[in-house]
């Protein structure tokens, strides 16, 4: 039985995001780094050292559309991927758009990171899958998120560690 939203919603701000951390870390082949705007990290996937800058994901005319890159996901295996993930802890009214959507998608668009990941506790926009597959981002809303904590306990990712 999946964990309820509004236990989720408890965490702070620091917490989803470790929790988050942790869930990708659960995925084979996965490991994260909790990183901030403008961190570079000399990174080494498989014996070969890359150097990945964290953006500066900020505009100060539109503040209400920032989208800060909390964790870099890393795959090594079966093949070598980057994600950018954004966290953002909500009380259920705020409610991701386009436009933070198109605003993080614009953070990945860099030489080794392609992909970007928005986790949510709240509700992102409505659109169809077709529309989802076809903007190239992913969003992972809170009750997709209740749902990857349960599929992931099997997994051996444990809910009960974060308070």
């Amino acid at each position: 039985m999946p964990i309820p939203l509004a236990e989720i919603r408890k965490l702070s701000q620091n917490e989803l995001v470790e929790l988050v951390a942790d869930l990708w870390e659960v995925r084979p082949g996965w490991r994260t780094i909790v990183v901030e705007p403008g961190d570079k990290l000399d990174l080494e996937i498989k014996d070969d050292p890359i150097e990945v800058v964290v953006p500066q994901n900020e505009d100060s005319q539109h503040p209400d559309v920032d989208v800060p890159v909390h964790i870099l996901a890393i795959q090594e295996d079966p093949y070598v991927e980057l994600e950018f993930i954004h966290v953002r802890q909500t009380n259920g009214v705020d409610v991701i758009e386009d436009a933070h959507l198109n605003r993080f998608k614009q953070a990945s668009n860099g030489y080794r990171v392609r992909k970007s990941v928005i986790v949510t506790t709240g509700a992102g926009p409505d659109r169809t899958v077709d529309e989802q597959l076809y903007s190239g981002h992913r969003l992972v809303e809170g009750a997709d998120l209740c749902n990857l904590i349960d599929q992931y306990t099997e997994y051996g990712f444990d809910y009960d560690v974060y308070p």
